[in-house]
């Protein structure tokens, strides 16, 4: 007879379950609350029959198989949005730098000499006024 198994909720049903000592099981009636009868030689338990849904095996390994597949993806995916933002950064920084610079030299330019400008058909362009070397005509040699 046990004496510390605790009284069944109400509205369950109790029973006796034997193991024998090749794996198969036998379920029997409960005597007196929580008296099991046995005949023959095995393990013994007292078991509560419960009407709620059994989950199946597994069921929390594949919740924390989710919870894991959905940190990875998640990763991945803002890992992917890191890089592309960090791209477009850096485009944009080179570009800002590119302009600073051109905008560095215009103002070199008009604070440079200014060339005189002359006309060239229907367009106008810069002209130095004097070279530094003079053209000379090199009379040519005939062997």
């Amino acid at each position: 007879m046990l004496h510390d198994v605790n009284s069944p909720p109400h509205g369950t049903v109790v029973e006796c379950v034997w193991f024998d000592l090749n794996g198969s099981f036998n379920f029997s009636n409960v005597i007196k609350g929580n008296t099991c009868y046995v005949s023959q030689q095995g393990h013994f338990s007292i078991v509560v029959k419960s009407n709620a849904p059994l989950s199946p095996k597994g069921e929390g390994e594949k919740s924390k198989s989710n919870k894991v597949w959905i940190i990875i993806v998640g990763s991945v995916v803002g890992g992917i949005t890191m890089v592309v933002v960090l791209s477009f950064l850096v485009l944009w920084m080179r570009k800002f730098k590119q302009k600073k610079k051109m905008k560095q030299m215009g103002n070199a330019a008009d604070v440079g000499e200014p060339l005189h400008m002359t006309s060239v058909g229907d367009t106008k362009t810069h002209a130095a006024t004097v070279t530094r070397t003079q053209p000379i005509l090199e009379p040519i040699h005939a062997n």
